[in-house]
């Protein structure tokens, strides 16, 4: 009996202190990062913790919110990056306060590991103007989202290339800006072929100008999200 009253003891500690952690979240209205499981979609939010519910915003360019049933991870700032996976209940309301644009979503009980992902990834497919470039391969292909450390592009039918094959080495290859900047890449490596994109491991070239573009274009990407967020949430 005392076994198992430690076991419902610890399940509780564990259940207080998520609560703990999202309800910090819902009063300081922290920036919160959300990724979805079934489509790898990936923004920023803020949450407002309910009784039986969690809030969450969302981008008002998500057409038709997050599929209903499906399952979204929160990294946890306030909480050593430890992730909770929440159920979507309803995956599209718009609130008359201050969160326009917002999918509902079933309160956690308990933590569901740490977020292993080393660098934010930010989704690049409103950009029309940001392509790799192959040049022995003599292709280019729009990038769709982008961290330090990797990458994803659309490849359409070229998928099936032997080139994206999972552990080819690509290289050597550049990351381009428009028709300014370009970041030389010193490595990229396919990882994963999902449908028509192809998700790549990146090293850039360490001459010092191409890992100053990258992070500023990092830091210009988050700061674009986060200002939409507050738009969306206004």
């Amino acid at each position: 009996m005392a076994l198992l009253g430690g076991l419902l003891s610890s399940t509780r500690r564990e259940e207080r202190a998520v609560l703990r952690a999202l309800s910090g979240l819902s009063e300081s209205k922290a920036p919160v990062r959300l990724e979805a499981e079934q489509s790898g979609v990936s923004f920023f939010t803020v949450l407002s913790l309910r009784r039986n519910a969690v809030v969450l915003a969302r981008p008002r360019a998500l057409r038709g919110g997050l599929p209903k049933d499906s399952f979204v991870r929160l990294t946890l700032p306030n909480s050593g990056r430890k992730q909770v996976r929440l159920r979507v209940l309803v995956p599209h309301v718009k609130l008359p306060m201050s969160v326009k644009h917002a999918c509902v979503c079933a309160v956690p009980t308990s933590f569901s590991g740490e977020c292993k992902r080393g660098a934010e990834r930010f989704s690049t497919k409103r950009y029309k103007n940001l392509h790799v470039q192959l040049p022995e391969q003599q292709k280019t292909y729009r990038v769709v989202d982008l961290s330090t450390s990797g990458m994803r592009i659309v490849t359409g039918e070229d998928s099936a290339l032997m080139l994206f094959a999972p552990g080819t080495e690509v290289a050597p290859a550049r990351l381009r800006v428009g028709e300014r900047v370009a970041i030389e890449l010193g490595s990229l490596v396919a990882r994963a072929v999902t449908g028509n994109t192809v998700g790549l491991e990146l090293k850039v070239h360490r001459d010092g100008a191409s890992e100053r573009h990258l992070m500023n274009l990092l830091n210009r990407l988050q700061e674009h999200e986060l200002r939409r967020l507050q738009i969306d949430t206004a």
